[in-house]
């Protein structure tokens, strides 16, 4: 049976369901819940020292694409469970 892990709820059919996920009050929900998501993540990595290839740590601060994904991945699941 279909759940909407955003609304909580649990559905008899799939397209009841899939007239849910069409519903503004889901959208609505949706929609703050991935604004929270995006605040409470904003100042995150400011918390950390990413140290350059040669780990000098001189204070100049690189995020790799791979170091974002991987902190999003961890704050999803984080959040989520």
């Amino acid at each position: 049976m279909p759940f909407c892990k955003v609304c909580r709820v649990q559905y008899d059919s799939p397209m009841v369901y899939e007239n849910h996920l069409c519903a503004l009050e889901h959208l609505r929900r949706k929609n703050a819940e991935e604004e929270r998501e995006k605040q409470s993540s904003a100042g995150l990595l400011d918390k950390f020292m990413v140290l350059d290839s040669v780990g000098s740590g001189d204070g100049k601060l690189f995020y790799s694409k791979v170091q974002m994904v991987l902190v999003s991945y961890y704050l999803f699941h984080t959040a989520v469970t």
